[in-house]
């Protein structure tokens, strides 16, 4: 479950870094990746996987910090999920490090 979580701070940190070089301004203080693409201008450079990716990391980043059924995210979400997930998440923050100068 902590991977999962892990992923989504990498990669709000990762577009959070994108915002900031872009807009020459402190970053948003919001934890929704999508709206950070867009605020970065950088969500028509993901491919639809990691579009899905970036979908997929939501659930694990409002468990992470609000925590209410653990259990029922452990249940659908078997270990290799986890090592999939973490394997996405690189491909879409290796597309975000291509924007940082």
């Amino acid at each position: 479950m902590e991977s999962g979580f892990f992923c989504h701070l990498a990669m709000e940190k990762m577009l959070k870094a994108v915002v900031a070089q872009e807009t020459r301004r402190t970053p948003p203080r919001m934890h929704a990746l999508w709206r950070l693409a867009e605020i970065a201008g950088v969500e028509d450079d993901f491919t639809s996987a990691q579009v899905d990716t970036i979908a997929d990391l939501s659930v694990f980043q409002v468990e992470g910090r609000y925590p209410t059924d653990r259990r029922a995210l452990l249940d659908a979400n078997p270990p290799e999920r986890f090592k999939d997930l973490y394997d996405r998440t690189k491909g879409a923050l290796s597309c975000l490090n291509s924007h940082l100068k």
